[in-house]
């Protein structure tokens, strides 16, 4: 029984044996590529969805001339509104 590290001649003989060298390296790739895919929507949603509340609360000086259709929207919108638009993309990313 050896201790220690497996050496990368192992991993390239069970990709070899299983799908070929090639083939395990772009599966390997696309693997961490959708992980890193992942993780980087994750962040923006995140940010977005903790952005509604500033958006709610912020004062503007000319209400007119907002022109974020989505920022007016959050703004103008009751105590209960809000509660059901901020579970619904809550519960839509989960």
């Amino acid at each position: 029984k050896e201790e220690g590290t497996v050496k990368w001649s192992v991993y390239v003989s069970y990709l070899r044996a299983g799908i070929g060298v090639c083939i395990g390296i772009l599966l390997v790739v696309v693997v961490f590529s959708a992980q890193q895919a992942t993780s980087i929507y994750v962040d923006w949603w995140l940010a977005e969805w903790s952005n509604d509340e500033g958006h709610r609360h912020h004062v503007y000086t000319n209400c007119t001339n907002v022109t974020d259709e989505k920022t007016n929207k959050i703004r103008l919108m009751n105590e209960t509104e809000w509660n059901v638009h901020r579970h619904n993309r809550f519960y839509t990313f989960c």
